[in-house]
């Protein structure tokens, strides 16, 4: 029987919402300015606190950045959720054939990722830190306890990928390889944006992931045409709205 949570005292009630505005305030010291403009120091000038204070919550940069990774990777896992949700029920429609139905579904993963990056911009980046950022900036002991999370978003491209491959529509190979493969070339195009304002049709990111994915299906062995019209459904579904919904955001699941 499951017993009703026991209300927090004024004291723990008073230290959740101290390490809720901390996490608030160093999410938005990121967006702004890097992880350079993240510090103790930082947080404790914009919220009023004694430096002392902000290792009490958190013993050091490394957990905070990873605190923050945990809450933005759990923002896009659940975004990703609702997004295959909407995608399927759109699909369940048109009463397509098993193959079609997967090949769609992948195709539209480079969607969402890019439609991702521009709706959760600051979680987005938060992830790309675990890629991107050559310094350490988050200790490996820490970036220990964010990877499990990671691989459990991971897992979903994953999981369409081997269904392709029951399905004789991809060739036989790792889909973890492969999953890697392709989050780290979609954040190497997603990186693209900054350059964009110089010419802007060469540096169309959204051509260029859709370009991508296809180059990557066709050469695991995916058919040719079957790509295509997966793509074209995708495309549909996108217009008839949003393809990245609203979840809960970053700051708004702080505790």
């Amino acid at each position: 029987m499951a017993h009703d949570a026991v209300p927090l005292n004024r004291r723990e009630a008073n230290r959740v919402r101290r390490r809720k505005e901390y996490l608030d305030t160093a999410a938005h010291l990121v967006t702004t300015q890097g992880l350079d403009g993240l510090t103790m120091q930082a947080i404790a000038k914009e919220v009023g606190a004694a430096v002392g204070t902000i290792y009490t919550y958190f013993p050091s940069k490394s957990d905070l950045v990873s605190e923050l990774q945990l809450i933005a990777i759990g923002v896009l896992t659940d975004a990703f959720d609702q997004a295959v949700a909407n995608l399927d029920e759109f699909l369940d429609a048109r009463e397509l054939e098993p193959a079609d139905l997967i090949l769609t579904r992948l195709c539209a993963f480079g969607a969402y990722f890019m439609d991702v990056s521009e709706t959760y911009p600051e979680e987005f980046h938060l992830q790309q830190i675990l890629l991107n950022e050559r310094r350490e900036i988050v200790d490996m002991e820490d970036v220990q306890r964010v990877i499990p999370a990671a691989f459990e978003l991971l897992g979903r491209p994953r999981r369409l990928l081997d269904e392709a491959v029951e399905h004789d529509l991809l060739r036989p190979g790792s889909a973890l390889e492969r999953v890697i493969i392709w989050v780290a070339a979609l954040n190497g195009v997603s990186l693209l944006d900054n350059v964009a304002r110089i010419n802007p049709a060469l540096f169309d990111t959204r051509r260029l992931v859709r370009g991508l994915t296809d180059g990557l299906l066709r050469g695991w062995g995916a058919p040719v045409e079957a790509v295509a019209a997966a793509e074209q459904r995708v495309d549909y579904f996108i217009e008839t709205g949003p393809f990245v919904p609203l979840v809960p955001r970053l700051v708004e699941r702080t505790q």
